[in-house]
């Protein structure tokens, strides 16, 4: 499907291809458009999790991910290549290396459809994962634990095995948010990522809008349970 700039990522405009891979999208209006492909096994090289964030603005869409539609209408064509996405499979240990079931696990550049959950053995499989040369599977369990493998490759359409997530027990952070003149700044939200944001990465911002929120009371403070 296609999102326009500005416009309501929740009502994209939707085709599904036929035979030749061909699909054809109309009622389109001028404007700039980001192009988000779903085929089973599949993914986007260089589209990021949050892509919706890009839609503020042309320039931060990926050029390969792109439609332009110009003022004078006609038709607009794009060719677009996907790449076969690697099978990630592992296993979530506590820290006296049994098993975790139910562990909710997460990997670097997959595109999962739903939410992946390790089974009674630990065990968790991540399809459609993309290509990169450094990839970390996370997992947060029962009773804020927490935890991230080793990094590993990952190659176009090859199975990586036995990842393994060790889960520990997770920080606490609190703190407050107040005006120059020191009162509580009351419906303010703050966000957390791990890292250090450079003005000179855009992707690093992106991350940061994106992720979770946690609300600051009314005497300006908050509380983030689990890091």
């Amino acid at each position: 499907y296609v999102s326009q700039q500005w416009g309501d990522s929740g009502q994209p405009w939707k085709s599904t291809t036929d035979k030749e891979g061909v699909a054809k999208v109309g009622g389109l209006v001028p404007g700039n458009y980001l192009v988000i492909l779903k085929a089973p096994g599949y993914v986007q090289e260089g589209m990021p999790p949050g892509f919706t964030n890009l839609l503020q603005s042309p320039d931060a869409m990926p050029a390969q991910w792109r439609l332009n539609l110009g003022g004078e209408g006609g038709v607009a064509k794009g060719e677009y290549k996907l790449t076969r996405g690697a099978v990630v499979t592992g296993r979530v240990w506590d820290q006296n290396k049994q098993p975790v079931a139910g562990a909710r696990v997460t990997v670097q550049g997959s595109r999962a459809e739903f939410p992946v959950f390790s089974d009674a053995d630990g065990k968790f499989k991540m399809d459609a994962v993309a290509p990169t040369n450094r990839c970390v599977a996370d997992a947060s369990g029962p009773n804020n634990t927490h935890g991230a493998s080793e990094p590993f490759v990952v190659r176009p359409g090859q199975a990586v095995e036995n990842i393994e997530v060790k889960l520990t027990a997770c920080g606490r952070v609190t703190g407050s948010v107040r005006t120059p003149d020191g009162k509580p700044s009351v419906g303010a939200m703050v966000r957390f990522v791990m890292g250090k944001l450079d003005k000179d990465n855009p992707w690093g911002f992106q991350e940061f809008q994106s992720a979770d929120k946690f609300p600051v009371t009314a005497d300006g403070r908050f509380e983030i349970p689990a890091v």
